[in-house]
This record gives structure tokens, C-alpha cells and sequence, in this order.
């Protein structure tokens, strides 16, 4: 494996000479929305253009299901799931369910009653009945492959008959991927399996080689895509994406944190960012990829004596490298890593970023950008 290339975000965040304004009045002194970076960008080359477009307030608490979705948020109030307008702040219940999963594009989302599993379409307002769970289910439960709204992962047979089942939301038709015996059972993740109609990524390890993530085609052998140190804690390993022919991931990497890219061609690996470590322990970077896989939204963790803080960047894909990487907020007090309080438009262009004042956690501000001049 190639030596990974930290990214310097010290460096980064020296560069930028932009003013900034304050997000909300219980942390003017520290956290800043960078309004326009376009004049130094033409300058430089060095850093993405973009521009601060406006600032949505809004007003919510739960502590129960929360999903953000850019121009909305969805979150339960007892049995009832909530719509949150982000621009107009209105308040609409789109079910009678709550739900604890929502498809990454907000049209789709997943509730359970009674043991029994719905798809809930959130433009139409249907509901429609898709399985029954056993106690296993109500465990492992269902989730959207990759996020996406298309297919949904029922994992709760897998460790009783060593299958999943994969329900197509277009249909409701449901297919089955038998586990392949030459894993090791306990070392796969039932929630951190990703489909496609030609194959499947899982997270595990096989009884007589590495541990890692495999694609596994129906009646193939399995395809080791990344090797994983053995000893890592298969929890802490969050997110990947597979891009044709590389992989994104965040973990950990020769005993470094960080968010890194693989070709799987010539199996290069180059860290992209770098995590790091504070008083609470290792922290590693969240990252949330454009829909054109052409830019990274991605934070890092800040401690300010006591308090932690999270700074937000965008930057450029570039075979295997993050260029043009400049700060959007810095200091900001974000209720969840950039993967769930970030969220991108279809078109690439814009992007919202949500957060709370600690003081008053039921007010939240969603910043929305516009890469470009």
C-alpha cells in the first residue's frame, strides 16, 4: 500500500481570508458561516468557489427519529411522523406511523407496527404492507441500501437461516442472498450490507483469508475490494461508497483515522483527509460524497477547552486526490457528523448543512450554499 498523503486542514483553514457572520446570538464568538470565497479562489486556484446563500431557522425537538433531507427534516412526535419545511418552517404530519428509517432522496421512508413492516410513500401519502418481522427484525431492522430508495435490506434471517432478504419498493418483490458459507457468521455487520441487482457488499471475513469488504456476485467467489485491520472494531468502521472502479471509506488505515480513496484497479490507497485525536479519544472524519461523485462535503472535530466543535469543508475529487478544499464553517455546533447533517441537491450544486444552539437544542439553522461564483 502506498504511504497516505495527510491533508493539511491547518494549512487549509489558514489560507482562507473571508469575513464571516455570526450563526446565532449564544455562539457569535465562535461559530462563523464563510459567506464567498470566489474572489480568492480566482486568485489562488487553490480553494472551491462558493457562495453562502441564505440561513433557515426552524423549531423542533425529539429525542426520538430525526432525518434530515436538506429543504426538509423529518423526526417522530409520539406515533406520529413530522415534516419540517426548511424554508417555511411549517409543521405537517405525513404519517400516523413513526418511522425509523428515510431514503436518502426523502421519498421513502420505513415504519413497523405491530410486528408488521410498511413502505410509506412520502409524496402520495401511501402506505403499503411489505413483510412481517419476528424478534429478530424488530433487532436488525430494515434499511435502504446505500441509503437509496429503490431497494430495501431486511437482515433479520441472517443469523438464524444465514440469508437476507431485498425488497424492490418499485414492486414489492422480494429476492434472497443466501450467505456464503466460507465467512466467518459473527465477523459480518446485518446492517452495513449494500445491494445492487447483479451483486452484494458486505463487511467480514473469511474462514481462510482477510478481513474487510467483499463483493459477492451469485454463484461467484467473493471479491476482497479492501482489506481491514482484524483487530478493528467492526462498529467503528461507518461509511463507504463504491465508485466504479475505487471505494471511499472512513477508518482506520495503518493506525491512522482519516477518510481515504481506493483504486481498485491498481490498489493504490491516498488518505484524503486526516483524522486525529482529542481528549475523548480517536476521532475520525465523516464525509458526505455529491451525487455526481465530483465534491466532498467533510468535517473535522475541534475541541475548544472543554467544548468540541466541528469544522465543515468542500472539496474536489480528483482521481485520487481532494484538491480546491476550503472551509465552509468553521467552529459550528452540529447535531450529528456531516453525513447525516449534511445534504446535497441532485444537480451537485448546492448543498445544506443543519445545526442547533446547544442552549436552546429545539432551534436549528440549515445554512444552504451554491458552489460556483
Amino acid at each position: 500500500m502506498n504511504k497516505p498523503k495527510s491533508l493539511s486542514i491547518a494549512l487549509v483553514a489558514a489560507s482562507l481570508v473571508t469575513a464571516g457572520c455570526a450563526m446565532s446570538s449564544a455562539a457569535q464568538e465562535t461559530v462563523t458561516v464563510k459567506e464567498d470565497i470566489k474572489t480568492e479562489s480566482m486568485l489562488t486556484d487553490q480553494t472551491l468557489a462558493f457562495t453562502h446563500e441564505q440561513t433557515f431557522d426552524t423549531e423542533f425537538f425529539t429525542e426520538e427519529f430525526y432525518s434530515f433531507h436538506g429543504t426538509s427534516t423529518f423526526f417522530s412526535d409520539g406515533n406520529k411522523m413530522i415534516r419540517v419545511d426548511t424554508e417555511t418552517g411549517n409543521h405537517t404530519e405525513v404519517s400516523d406511523k413513526p418511522f425509523f428509517k428515510v431514503s436518502r432522496d426523502g421519498k421513502m421512508a420505513l415504519s413497523i407496527e405491530d410486528e408488521l413492516l410498511f413502505l410509506a410513500d412520502l409524496e402520495s401519502g401511501e402506505d403499503t404492507l411489505i413483510g412481517t418481522l419476528g424478534e429478530e427484525g424488530l433487532i436488525d431492522q430494515p434499511y435502504f441500501s446505500g441509503g437509496e430508495s429503490h431497494l430495501i435490506i431486511n437482515p433479520a434471517s441472517y443469523y438464524t437461516d444465514g440469508k437476507i432478504e431485498v425488497i424492490d419498493t418499485a414492486t414489492t418483490e422480494t429476492s434472497e442472498w443466501i450467505m456464503d458459507s466460507r465467512f466467518v457468521a459473527d465477523s459480518i455487520h446485518p446492517q452495513n450490507f449494500q445491494v445492487s441487482e447483479s451483486d452484494l457488499l458486505l463487511t467480514g471475513k473469511l474462514k481462510d483469508g482477510a478481513y474487510g469488504i467483499y463483493r459477492l456476485a451469485k454463484g461467484g467467489d467473493p471479491e476482497l475490494l479492501l482489506e481491514l485491520a482484524l483487530d478493528q472494531d467492526k462498529d467503528s468502521f461507518h461509511e463507504y461508497v463504491l465508485l466504479d472502479q475505487k471505494i471511499i471509506f472512513n477508518g482506520m488505515m495503518d493506525g491512522q483515522s482519516g477518510i481515504f480513496i481506493k483504486d481498485l484497479q491498481t490498489d493504490e490507497i491516498e488518505m484524503l483527509v486526516s483524522g486525529g485525536k482529542t481528549e475523548e479519544g480517536i476521532w475520525t472524519p465523516s464525509f458526505n460524497l455529491s451525487p455526481d461523485c465530483q465534491y466532498l462535503l467533510f468535517d473535522t472535530a475541534i475541541q475548544m477547552g472543554s467544548e468540541f466543535y466541528s469544522n465543515v469543508y468542500v472539496g474536489r475529487l480528483d482521481d485520487l486526490q481532494l484538491t480546491h478544499t476550503s472551509l465552509v464553517m468553521e467552529h459550528a455546533d452540529s447535531y450529528a457528523v456531516i453525513s447525516y447533517s449534511g445534504y446535497w441537491t441532485e444537480d451537485s450544486q448546492q448543498f445544506y448543512v443543519q445545526t442547533y444552539e446547544p442552549d436552546s437544542p429545539e432551534n436549528k439553522k440549515v445554512e444552504l450554499f451554491r458552489l460556483g461564483h
